[in-house]
């Protein structure tokens, strides 16, 4: 079942974002910054849940530009690596096109790491086309 993220669902996004996505922040800072993205209208956040047991997440952001159209910035997308090959991620994938769709955004854009040749085969067999024509710039301050 894929629904809207609550705040007591913060653990289990913790332990994805760590064993999933390699990200560990203290669980307290995952469950304030969850709050403070649930507050936030230009954030969407969905759960999937097998047996009551939230397994695997997306979360976008809203991204407008004076140049395209609205578009959705994938910021997360994690699927437990136990329940993974079960088509949770697709449909997490294809729940947040339809809210896309309802909310007349553009498309949803996808940044992922060089080294994530997995994800790159997942978000190409879904469609999303990948697009060799930009660097991504990050300077930490």
């Amino acid at each position: 079942m894929i629904r809207p993220v609550r705040l007591s669902d913060a653990p289990a996004l913790h332990i994805l974002n760590r064993q999933e996505l390699g990200y560990d922040i203290a669980p307290e800072k995952t469950q304030q910054q969850l709050a403070k993205l649930m507050a936030d209208p230009q954030h969407i956040i969905l759960v999937v849940e097998e047996n009551d047991r939230v397994v695997g997440y997306v979360h976008a952001q809203l991204y407008e530009t004076l140049y395209f159209e609205p578009l959705w910035n994938l910021m997360a997308l994690a699927v437990d690596a136990h329940f993974q090959g079960r088509g949770l991620g697709r449909q997490l994938l294809t729940c947040l096109e339809a809210q896309a769709r309802q909310s007349n955004i553009a498309g949803i854009r996808v940044n992922s790491g060089i080294s994530r040749s997995g994800a790159h085969a997942f978000y190409q067999k879904c469609g999303y086309e990948l697009r060799p024509d930009q660097k991504r710039f990050l300077k930490l301050l």
